[in-house]
């Protein structure tokens, strides 16, 4: 799955900061006493044209700026240039630093907040983005919030579609794909029919479709179905409208998701070469979440192909990276599985248990975090814009007498229709606790079975008066009893063939005598080895659902979870998060 985060993990991002800060701070460069007849204003001009391609030049700039303002005392040009100092060392990914001169910003711009709207809005998307960085999105999502509330005091559209997209961002990174969707594409929306120049418009439209093509690859994770049409749909769309020079920074993300896309199409040696020329880019910009990104699907593809330790080299390569960064990132649990996965090819049984161990500790703290994150999202933004959404319905209905008796019924169908969204949603978690515990009954059902049947002395031919019949029978128990069904290659045919008869006999024979047609006879076999299997082997369940769909005879994971709902009443994902809960 896709793990483009640090670029994605600059939310709607980093280049995009530059078209509205241009007007505010700056600082200064050169240690010669050159800089000492320089007034602020000038230093702000050096700034502002060294801050996009040279950002160690403009912070010398900024702290020389900083001491000017300090000389005169004047608060609001200190605030700036503590945001000037902050935001050159988020370009330089010096996290702490950027959070330590925020911090400072914020009090003084307090002071006269009216004001210092802008720069408030600023300062809280600059921290959520740090926040995000770092990994810690709950402390991301308070500071998106307070921005939020700053643009919309502002009635900055620009701003608004920024804070929206970032809180979207949080939600993919949670696995909330679908709404963060929904997100993304209203805000292509809202910027579509905004009066926003041309190329600010474009830079926005650039980074949203980044995320949007981002998003879409990740859903494959969670629902088991490609979105690969989709992804590329909208990674096309800005590769045809960014320029390779203009928008370096957008284009080389936006190839990053074409790396991914290969991968996912199988062709691991095109993701390579394309992964090879991100890697010179990243080598040449500096640009560590980039570099990571790359080298992990240059390994990953290598995992492909079976090439282990070259898929070591690149894999060992993003993990030294991720552990001497300050930033976070969301490749590292699969990092840990690939890793498991060549180690223990090439022999080094150690390193892939280690490695699997460190995998399935990361698994079990992102689950614990997706919960935690998203239950924050839902309690601190989407209620609250609920609530304001109805508050806004009932400016209207006060606003407009004649409307008011319809307006009052909308609100009310909407409060009912919440209401009844959240029975819905506790119905169907019942109902679902309910499945698991009948399939756990059943599976125990199953395991008394298969004892009996061990310990039964009669035959068939005692029940069955046909004694040919009789004789198929008996050799589906021993098919059965060695789990030939989980043969991936298993039909009719193939049983047929095993069972030396035809087909049409083995058909009629099971319809029958087991009361049921030859897929649905082959069916509950399989998933009730499945449901067996999963509860006695913790082994097994670390394994993904496709691992797991193959390892009893199916070919695809979605007519695994098919199957398994219908003969269960609930998914594999549910099954295995109850077996995981008891652990």
């Amino acid at each position: 799955m896709l793990n483009v985060k640090q670029y994605f993990c600059s939310p709607i991002f980093k280049i995009l900061i530059l078209f509205f800060y241009l007007c505010t701070i700056s600082s200064a460069f050169s240690q010669t006493d050159s800089l000492a007849t320089k007034s602020y204003d000038e230093l702000t001009k050096l700034y502002v044209q060294n801050i996009g391609k040279n950002p160690a030049t403009a912070l010398v700039y900024m702290q020389k700026a900083h001491e000017v303002a300090k000389q005169t005392n004047d608060t609001a040009e200190i605030a700036r240039t503590f945001y000037g100092l902050a935001y050159c060392n988020f370009y330089l990914t010096n996290n702490s630093k950027t959070l330590q001169y925020v911090e400072k910003a914020i009090p003084l711009l307090l002071k006269e907040e009216e004001k210092n709207g802008v720069m408030l809005y600023q300062c809280f998307n600059l921290k959520g983005m740090v926040f995000t960085d770092m990994g810690e999105n709950s402390k991301a999502l308070n500071s998106h919030i307070m921005a939020k509330e700053y643009a919309k005091k502002n009635r900055n559209i620009r701003n608004e579609i920024i804070t929206a997209s970032n809180i979207a961002f949080i939600k993919k990174m949670h696995k909330n794909y679908t709404e963060a969707i929904k997100i993304f594409k209203e805000s292509l929306a809202v910027l579509e029919k905004s009066n926003i120049d041309d190329e600010t418009k474009l830079s926005y439209e650039l980074s949203l479709y980044v995320n949007i093509a981002d998003t879409y690859l990740r859903m494959k994770e969670t629902t088991g179905e490609d979105y690969i049409k989709e992804a590329r749909y909208y990674s096309n769309l800005g590769l045809r409208k960014c320029s390779k020079t203009t928008h370096t920074i957008v284009y080389y993300n936006l190839l990053l998701t074409e790396i991914v896309i290969r991968f996912e199409e199988g062709i691991y040696q095109e993701s390579i070469t394309l992964a090879e020329e991100v890697v010179t880019y990243a080598k040449e910009d500096n640009n560590e979440a980039t570099l990571c990104n790359a080298y992990f699907y240059i390994g990953k593809s290598y995992a492909k192909l079976k090439k282990y330790q070259q898929a070591i080299t690149y894999l060992e390569m993003v993990d030294s990276l991720i552990q001497k960064s300050e930033k976070s990132y969301s490749n590292e649990r699969q990092l840990n599985r690939i890793l498991a996965v060549c180690y223990t090819a090439i022999g080094e049984i150690e390193k892939g248990q280690a490695r699997l161990e460190r995998y399935i500790g990361l698994f079990d703290q992102e689950r614990v975090d997706d919960v935690k994150v998203m239950n924050e999202v839902y309690v601190k933004n989407d209620i609250p814009e609920l609530i304001s959404e109805l508050e806004e319905l009932k400016k209207i209905i006060l606003a407009t007498e004649k409307k008011k008796q319809q307006l009052y019924f909308i609100a009310g169908i909407l409060t009912v229709l919440l209401i009844f969204s959240i029975g819905w949603y506790r119905k169907k978690v019942k109902k679902v606790k309910k499945h698991v515990s009948d399939v756990l009954k059943k599976v125990a059902e199953l395991e008394k079975i298969q004892v009996q049947e061990k310990n039964k002395t009669s035959t068939i031919s005692e029940k069955v008066t046909d004694q040919k019949a009789a004789l198929i029978l008996e050799k589906l128990k021993k098919f059965e009893e060695k789990e030939e069904y989980l043969s991936i290659d298993c039909s009719l045919s193939y049983v047929a063939d095993k069972l030396q008869s035809n087909t049409s006999y083995i058909s009629n024979v099971i319809n029958n005598y087991k009361h049921k047609t030859f897929k649905a006879y082959i069916t509950e076999l399989r998933i009730n080895a499945a449901l067996i299997r999963l509860k006695n082997d913790d082994k097994l369940r670390s394994y993904t659902i496709q691992a797991i769909a193959e390892e009893f005879g199916f070919k695809r994971q979605e007519t695994f979870s098919k199957a398994f709902k219908q003969e269960t009443g609930i998914y594999p994902s549910q099954y295995l998060k109850k077996l995981r809960e008891k652990e």
